[in-house]
């Protein structure tokens, strides 16, 4: 399937096209069908003519048709080499930073393509979920982030930053076992946050190390 293609035949046969159209003939994520977009417009293939809902409007510059015809694309070369080497990874939902909020383990929302050079390992133990709240910001985990997490339960020590789901709810926290206790503890500028005290009769259950963060927007 050759999505440069398809892009510029929908811009020739209707005079524009939308991300959305594009992801559901690619099956290629927003992301990436964005960034293609960004790349044919850097290369003055298409133009950028407005925004409806978040969806790209894209036409043709009529002066540069026969310039662009005349110089083959390397895009298309360049993107399929970029997808072998990157991989998709699902998005569960939203952990906020400041106190538990919604995570599924068991509904995809999205996928995510990023660098398969972010995967040690099983793919399947990975997964994105979207944070929410300035509690971890000086863990450079800030509001709408996307938050690469490895399931694991094992830790290696104190102080590492986890995705927990606690009375049912996901929070992204930094992890201390005390004696008698756990603590998830904020990291974070906004003074209000308080650590988060678990005793043994709470329901609390680690999903796993957060290993990444992301900033799509």
């Amino acid at each position: 399937m050759n999505i440069e293609k398809y892009i510029l035949n929908q811009i020739k046969k209707q005079g524009r096209i939308t991300s959305a159209q594009a992801i559901n003939h690619s099956g290629f994520s927003r992301a990436y069908v964005n960034r293609f977009f960004k790349a044919l417009c850097q290369e003055k293939r298409i133009s950028l003519i407005g925004r409806a809902n978040t969806a790209h409007y894209l036409k043709y510059n009529p002066n540069l048709i026969q310039k662009t015809k005349q110089k083959k694309s390397n895009i298309n070369k360049g993107f399929i080499q970029s997808i072998k080497d990157v991989i998709d990874i699902p998005v569960l939902g939203t952990a906020d930073c400041g106190e538990p909020l919604s995570f599924a383990d068991d509904y995809i929302e999205d996928h995510i393509q990023i660098s398969k050079k972010f995967i040690k390992g099983n793919k399947d133990d990975y997964f994105f979920v979207r944070a929410q709240g300035d509690s971890m910001n000086k863990e450079g985990i800030k509001d709408k982030n996307y938050v690469l997490i490895k399931r694991s339960q094992n830790l290696s020590g104190n102080g590492e930053n986890i995705l927990a789901v606690v009375n049912g709810l996901g929070t992204i926290k930094k992890f201390y076992r005390q004696k008698d206790a756990i603590l998830l503890s904020p990291n974070s500028t906004n003074l209000h946050h308080q650590p988060i005290v678990l005793h043994p009769e709470e329901d609390i259950f680690i999903c796993g190390q957060v290993k990444q963060v992301f900033n799509f927007i």
